[in-house]
């Protein structure tokens, strides 16, 4: 099975809202596929010879415009088997924390398939997450986010299930 290593940014704001990117169609997940949109984290796959954390701030960069800021620690870990573009992947995803402040986002250096992907996108609060009824990944994003809006950063990254 081919393996496909993804850095992931749970972007926050100066209002603790969570950057998201809406996208429409059924999830990487076939278990999902009845979902009509849903909502995922800036991030993609590892470049050969890329860190992590290159990765990580390069997709940062490409899908959100934002470069000028620094990488927090690794919080979150998943892998789960994907459907990506036809093809079954075993997805390794690694989820890095970042305090962007006020932040202006362009699409201006996204690749084709991430604007024809990414229909909209939001910034989340806690509050607006819990009470909608879209779907968002990582699943259970609200309960995943909480601790880390109060300040507890776990010290090694919680693995994921789902």
């Amino acid at each position: 099975m081919t393996i496909r290593e993804s850095a992931r940014i749970v972007l926050l704001n100066e209002r603790d809202e969570i950057f998201l990117f809406r996208a429409d169609g059924p999830p990487q997940d076939p278990a999902l596929e009845h979902v009509p949109h849903f909502w995922v984290l800036p991030g993609g796959g590892r470049e050969e010879g890329e860190t992590w954390e290159q990765a990580a701030l390069r997709e940062l960069h490409e899908e959100t415009g934002i470069a000028d800021v620094e990488l927090g620690p690794w919080v979150w870990s998943r892998e789960k088997s994907i459907d990506l573009f036809g093809e079954v992947v075993l997805g390794r995803e690694r989820y890095y924390l970042v305090h962007a402040g006020h932040r202006v986002i362009t699409d201006e250096h996204q690749a084709e398939q991430e604007r024809l992907h990414y229909r909209t996108h939001h910034w989340w609060s806690l509050d607006e997450l819990r009470a909608s009824g879209d779907t968002f990944f990582p699943l259970g994003l609200a309960d995943l986010l909480e601790p880390l809006l109060a300040g507890q950063i776990p010290a090694e990254p919680v693995r994921l299930t789902e």
